[in-house]
């Protein structure tokens, strides 16, 4: 069996094999061994690494939204601690889903939402930094330019959602060929290479790979699992069927908690994307009952737009966000 994992890992970096690997029934096998695993708690590592690989594919995607115990494999697998290790390759694979309403769905009957704010709240918790002293206007950053108060940012003038979107091959979240990667949007079949090495989950390759992955993701400021998270919130927003979970204090509280948390300008990417989400939410009609008898409005001026420091440009920065995200709310 072991050796059987080890192989389907391997075949699972080539399209063309994950195709066929479809076909003979394995991604179902999978499915069945890693749910029977997950709850005897004995992970199979290599199996995990496969059906992430195999979510890249829209004919396997269809068919793990009919097959029982898909979705809940993949989300308990996002929520038990022993899989933590996985955590990143198993949410850049939800976001294969994106463009895909009705497995969205599904997966969100499933408590995806409530899976994805647990996720980034662990992430706040472990890389968030709040500023705790007054930056003045002549240290920020260069290239960070705060807003004017009294007219929306730029940065957060979005356009609209796409109305189609090739369901067999969902936009990059990164155009650096370097994360490509990672987050499982590949270009040509890895076996094309002169350098191709077989990757398994344990191997010294793969580890010093991702290592260095890794160091070069911090020094750029692109984080994979906090941005595949407010990738697939921010995908969720725009849905036609309202999503009680996303109106609740709790998502509005997370968000919060991340942007305030969230170093500027490095992560300024994943800033604009809380705060896209963010005033999606709030803009939406359905959910505008329930964030004022929730005071989600008044925790929004609370977070944001009070500063705790006198001529600070990092508060200034919240301070306009938070009477951006408002103003739209109005």
């Amino acid at each position: 069996a072991h050796v059987a994992s080890v192989l389907v890992c391997n075949l699972s970096q080539c399209p063309f094999a994950r195709i066929e690997l479809s076909k003979a029934g394995v991604v179902a096998a999978i499915i069945r061994t890693l749910h029977k695993s997950g709850e005897d708690n004995k992970l199979d590592a290599y199996l995990i690494t496969s059906l992430c690989y195999m979510c890249r594919e829209s004919m396997i995607r269809a068919s793990l939204r009919y097959a029982e115990n898909g979705f809940k494999t993949l989300l308990s697998l996002l929520m038990n601690p022993c899989a933590k290790h996985f955590h990143p390759e198993l949410l850049c694979a939800i976001t294969q889903f994106n463009y895909d309403e009705p497995s969205l769905m599904l997966m969100v009957k499933g408590g995806l939402i409530n899976v994805l704010l647990t996720q980034l709240r662990e992430h706040t918790k472990e890389h968030g930094s709040v500023h705790t002293e007054r930056v003045a206007p002549r240290e920020r950053t260069q290239g960070a330019v705060p807003p004017q108060p009294h007219s929306p940012p730029a940065q957060y003038q979005f356009s609209p959602p796409r109305s189609l979107s090739p369901p067999d091959s969902p936009p990059a979240l990164s155009e650096d060929l370097e994360t490509a990667g990672l987050l499982f949007s590949p270009k040509c079949d890895p076996s094309d290479s002169e350098d191709y090495v077989p990757l398994t989950p344990s191997s010294s390759t793969s580890f010093s790979r991702l290592c260095s992955f890794s160091e070069k993701l911090s020094e750029s400021g692109f984080t994979g699992v906090d941005s595949c998270i407010l990738e697939t919130l921010c995908q969720l927003t725009y849905q036609r069927t309202p999503l009680r979970a996303l109106g609740a204090r709790t998502t509005v509280d997370t968000l919060l908690e991340y942007m305030v948390s969230l170093r500027y300008p490095q992560y300024r990417q994943n800033f604009v994307k809380a705060t896209k989400t963010l005033s999606s939410i709030v803009t939406c009609k359905h959910y505008f009952n329930n964030l004022l008898e929730e005071e989600c409005v008044l925790a929004i001026d609370r977070v944001l737009c009070r500063p705790r420091h006198p001529d600070c440009w990092e508060c200034s920065r919240l301070r306009d966000t938070g009477r951006y995200i408002l103003q739209e709310l109005a």
